[in-house]
């Protein structure tokens, strides 16, 4: 069981990966396009601000999910005897991503992003068909 376990989070990791590598490389693609370019396929931004004469927009993405529970033990012991409380208490994960583009005239001219696999996984997904195959 143990070795299963490991094979499916290496997996999940090697996927995570990839869709960094993805985001990483789609937003590479958009530099020097127009904007409305990167609305058509990243939808449109939760914020945009101006900077410096510059307009930034802004995609955030964030989820908090509570699944099954793990054990939880609170207390001391001494040669191998434990005294205390034990428990069950929920694994909460979270994901985020957050993507900004730099413009200027409506063209992009710098990208970035934060975040991890799983939160970017819907940006990594719409940003794929821009990625050449050898990127991924």
């Amino acid at each position: 069981m143990k070795n299963y376990l490991m094979i499916v989070a290496t997996f999940l990791l090697i996927g995570c990966s990839n869709n960094m590598k993805v985001v990483d490389a789609g937003l590479m693609q958009l530099r020097g396009a127009p904007v409305s370019q990167a609305f058509d396929i990243l939808g449109y931004p939760d914020r945009e601000e101006i900077i410096a004469g510059r307009k930034i927009y802004t995609w955030d993405r964030r989820e908090v999910n509570t699944s099954g529970s793990a054990p939880v033990s609170v207390g001391a012991g001494t040669y191998g005897a434990n005294v205390g409380l034990g428990f069950y208490a929920p694994v909460i994960t979270v994901q985020s991503c957050r993507i900004r583009l730099i413009t200027q005239n409506e063209q992009i001219i710098e990208t970035d992003y934060l975040g991890d696999g799983g939160g970017c996984a819907p940006y990594a997904e719409r940003l794929r068909p821009l990625v050449p195959e050898d990127a991924e």
